[in-house]
């Protein structure tokens, strides 16, 4: 059945896939995992008007005893039907989930509380709700948090539950209201004596004044095609368009991501670092260095300045591969566990270089030919500031080839 699965989940224009995925769901002969797979790729295939699906997701979801299975029905019974019950269950579960938790550091395994933290995969269904009606439930999830956020072991999970509001209210491409937004500020000006409460204040400024500048860009244009006697139809690549067309999404040229500021660094990675940058700098980039930005954490620093770049040059090394890929961070995992594991085994230091376009209306990362697995022998300063040249020759080169409006003469 896998094989028949991941046909339907790539070839979603397949006619026959619903029946017999349904049939694969409903046969206990085959595994769970099977079962599991089959319902992860059944939403294309379904409506709201599929009430015989809707019953069978509704015998499937167990709300005695969670198991995947019964989570995807009740997922499916979100995102497809919108039914309230479902919904509801959901939210009481991000309540009554809590458990304490603290982040290690350094090199290890991701566990399902810590996967979750990051990628709110259990709360996406509610995220994607869009729909305001649902707003006061998410401020309930705020109220909620105001039991934990004075318990260290809790701060991850507070975090989590804000995070999530905040990706119900305004994330990438979509903004629910300026309405909701505001309201999420009212709440927060409500409780400035709660701890932490400046990240969610910040955070929540950031997306007033990006979507504030939105609304201008927008209101701008439909004044002037009024006159025109037009009307503009408003699309994301369209508002994105606009928006770049007055130079406010990404203001930084080239984001450079390395891990080589710890003692565990390899000898001369860290210089090479500086030098690469400086070298960029000095040609009249813009560039983001995290050592340069004092404040605020490493990992806000990231979300904040990664979006706004065009460009990013990996510095990949054993270090970078332990610390930075351990949940899959970027697409270069396996290209950096091939190098650093053939430094593991040598006992050589070797450096991975990827240079990545960032394109943020699809937000993915597109790879430079000529600079993926450049590899380099760690000798002394990386071969000093010959290598760093002909790393930001090709790096050039690319820019100029695939934005030239971002390529400067020197």
């Amino acid at each position: 059945p896998q094989t028949y699965i991941y046909l339907a989940k790539v070839l979603p224009r397949l006619k026959s896939p619903k029946a017999v995925l349904l049939s694969f769901v409903e046969d206990p002969v085959f595994t769970d995992s099977d079962r599991e797979y089959a319902l992860e790729n059944l939403e294309k295939y379904l409506s709201s008007s599929d009430t015989e699906v809707k019953t069978l997701l509704e015998k499937m979801w167990n709300l005695q005893s969670r198991n995947r299975i019964s989570d995807l029905a009740n997922e499916l019974l979100i995102t497809i039907f919108h039914d309230e019950k479902a919904i509801n269950w959901r939210f009481e579960i991000l309540k009554t989930s809590v458990t304490p938790f603290r982040r290690q550091e350094g090199f290890h395994s991701v566990g399902n509380a810590e996967m979750e933290l990051d990628s709110k995969a259990f709360a996406k269904p509610l995220i994607n709700l869009s729909d305001e009606k649902y707003l006061n439930q998410f401020i309930d999830l705020l109220n909620f948090s105001l039991t934990l956020v004075t318990k260290p072991d809790y701060r991850e999970y507070v975090n989590y539950l804000w995070s999530i509001v905040i990706a119900f209210v305004a994330r990438d491409e979509f903004l629910l209201s300026i309405e909701a937004l505001t309201a999420l500020k009212s709440w927060a000006d409500q409780h400035l004596e709660t701890p932490e409460i400046n990240w969610l204040l910040k955070r929540i400024s950031e997306l007033s004044a990006q979507n504030n500048l939105i609304i201008k860009v927008v209101n701008s244009a439909n004044a002037l095609a009024f006159i025109d006697g037009k009307t503009i139809t408003w699309t994301y690549p369209l508002v994105r368009q606009r928006m770049k067309g007055i130079g406010s999404e990404q203001t930084v040229d080239i984001f450079i991501s390395h891990a080589s500021a710890g003692a565990d660094a390899a000898i001369g990675e860290n210089p090479f670092v500086k030098k690469l940058n400086k070298r960029l700098q000095e040609k009249g980039y813009t560039t983001f260095l995290d050592e340069e930005y004092p404040s605020p954490t490493i990992k806000d620093k990231i979300n904040i300045n990664l979006p706004k770049s065009k460009f990013m040059i990996v510095i990949g090394s054993l270090r970078y591969r332990k610390r930075i890929c351990g949940t899959g961070a970027f697409d270069i995992k396996k290209e950096l566990y091939h190098f650093s594991e053939r430094e593991e085994k040598t006992n050589l230091q070797y450096m991975f270089l990827a240079t990545y376009k960032i394109s943020r209306d699809d937000w993915k990362m597109e790879g430079v030919p000529e600079l993926q697995g450049n590899r380099m022998q760690e000798e002394a300063d990386h071969d000093g500031d010959g290598e760093v040249e002909k790393i930001v020759d090709a790096l050039l080169k690319w820019i100029n080839d695939n934005d030239p409006g971002t390529y400067r003469k020197s």
